[in-house]
C-alpha cells in the first residue's frame, strides 16, 4: 500500500523538475540538423541565422576553433562565391544523446559537392550539439573531422 503514494510522488517530482519526454523528437531534431549542412553548402543566409545562435562555437576539420556564427556565414558565402554546390549529404551512423533541453548528434557524415568545376568528396565525423530554446532546435556547435 505505501508504494502507490511513492511512486505517485516520484511521477509528480520528476514532471516538477522539468525532466524531458524524450518519447521521441528525434526526427525533428535531425530535420534541423540536416537543414543545417544544406543551408551552410546552399549559402542560405537566412536559415543559418534562424538556427545558429550568436554564441555559436565550431571546431572544424583542421582543428581551428570560431566562435561566433559569423565565421560560418561568412565561410558559407565564400564556398558559394567559388562555385561550390552540394550534390548530396548522407549520414550512416547517428545516435544521440539526451541532455534536459539539449541534444549531442554522434554522427558520420558523407559530403559529395562541387567545387571549382570538379565533383569532389569529403567524409568524417562529427558531434553535433543542439538546443531547446524558445520551443524548437538550434544549433550552437559542432566538432568535425575529416577521415580518409
Amino acid at each position: 500500500m505505501t508504494t502507490r503514494p511513492l511512486l505517485a510522488a516520484a511521477v509528480t517530482l520528476a514532471s516538477c523538475a522539468g525532466l524531458p519526454n524524450r518519447t521521441d523528437d528525434t526526427a525533428g531534431l535531425l530535420e534541423v540538423r540536416e537543414r543545417v549542412w544544406r543551408a551552410w553548402f546552399g549559402n542560405d543566409q537566412a536559415a543559418l541565422l534562424e538556427l545558429l545562435p550568436a554564441d555559436f562555437v565550431a571546431i572544424d576539420p583542421s582543428g581551428s576553433i570560431h566562435e561566433g556564427r559569423q565565421h560560418q556565414l561568412d565561410e558559407a558565402a565564400a564556398f558559394a562565391k567559388a562555385g561550390g554546390k552540394l550534390l548530396d549529404v548522407r549520414f550512416p551512423a547517428t545516435s544521440v544523446q539526451w541532455l534536459r533541453d539539449a541534444a549531442i548528434v554522434y554522427t558520420t557524415f558523407e559530403v559529395d559537392y562541387e567545387a571549382g568545376g570538379e565533383r569532389q568528396s569529403m567524409r568524417g565525423r562529427a558531434s553535433e550539439v543542439f538546443e531547446r530554446r524558445d520551443g524548437r532546435w538550434i544549433h550552437p556547435g559542432w566538432h568535425m573531422d575529416t577521415v580518409q
